[in-house]
């Protein structure tokens, strides 16, 4: 494994925080500089950058060259203040602790091997045939179309849809598996079980297996189970994003409720997906205030309203690409 020369650079004025986020990147050496004495040198060596919030204003008025992978990090979780502070640096992400404690590590692990981390999604669906699986299914070809390496993982312990869209996605690999930059072929890993074996992957086998793929690929999706067990809440804990899809109906609204208060009882950042069903019904911004949950996106048809941070109005392959591009929202 190769490492970087100056992984993580820290501008702040912040003693706590530095102190707190020198803890948090433990063994990952942490170079601590104040907007005043920051040069343009460390400005453009650190492979990963993380600004105070405090310090982010001061840190824009010297106007430093736009980068990638510039966290700003706040500790106050009733500072709402903290994005706008964000801004003028158009920096790539803002990250509030304590919530985000497990992400921000994660971040900083990897940029001690100068790459990014694995994005881990976790798909669920708010109540039985939803589309959960069709849409993990849908994420994981739109990141194969956008030359991520990726990988679908199959935890879902009741039926066999995922395996039975695995025939199509393999004739699609063979077909016109689309080549990445380099000119090879990108490929969907598919971890699941044998067709003719219901369920998905034995529980005990969840983390282990997840692991192996966040090292190995971009972008993992987890077809997750929308039922509460100690294996499903560990998938939850290691993903950095839980998607529920939901439908739009009174029965779909109603199950959705009862799935999101033990999922986001484990998983770090929680978002809904709205599948149009019903005409009258109310709309995905009104379903996901009714769940307390950011709307990431929908599939609508065109005179419904959607404003939520992600949206487009069509197909679930639309919705999917248009994720994938935005990087879910995480960046």
């Amino acid at each position: 494994m190769t490492t970087t020369a100056l992984p993580v650079l820290l501008v702040t004025e912040d003693h706590d925080l530095c102190e707190r986020i020198t803890w948090l990147a433990n063994p990952v050496p942490v170079l601590a500089t104040t907007p005043k004495h920051l040069t343009d040198q460390q400005w453009h060596d650190a492979y990963l950058v993380l600004v105070g919030d405090q310090s982010a204003t001061a840190l824009a008025e010297r106007h430093p060259t736009h980068r990638d992978r510039v966290i700003v990090v706040g500790h106050d979780p009733d500072d709402a203040q903290v994005w706008e502070r964000s801004d003028p640096l158009d920096a790539t992400a803002v990250m509030v602790l304590p919530y985000d404690q497990a992400m921000l590590r994660r971040r900083v692990l990897y940029a001690e091997r100068g790459t990014d981390p694995t994005w881990t999604l976790a798909v669920l669906s708010g109540c039985g045939g939803a589309g959960g699986t069709l849409f993990a299914t849908a994420l994981a070809m739109a990141a194969q179309r956008a030359h991520h390496r990726v990988a679908l993982m199959d935890a879902d312990p009741v039926g066999c849809a995922l395996q039975l869209l695995l025939e199509d996605v393999a004739t699609h690999q063979e077909g016109d598996a689309p080549d990445g930059p380099d000119g090879v072929a990108t490929r969907l890993i598919c971890a699941t079980r044998p067709v003719g074996l219901c369920g998905g992957i034995d529980p005990e086998d969840y983390l282990p297996l997840l692991h192996v793929l966040q090292k190995e690929q971009d972008i993992v999706v987890v077809d997750a189970p929308r039922g509460p067990s100690p294996a499903a809440a560990a998938i939850l804990e290691h993903a950095d994003l839980a998607l529920v899809v939901v439908p739009d109906t009174q029965r779909g609204i109603a199950s959705t409720a009862r799935v999101l208060d033990w999922v986001t009882a484990f998983a770090s950042r929680t978002a809904i997906v709205v599948r149009r069903l019903v005409d009258e019904a109310p709309s995905p911004d009104q379903v996901a205030a009714a769940l307390h949950v950011p709307l990431l996106g929908c599939t609508a048809t065109e005179s419904s309203v959607c404003d939520g941070e992600i949206v487009i109005r069509g197909s679930t392959a639309d919705l999917a690409d248009t994720l994938v591009s935005h990087q879910f929202g995480l960046s």
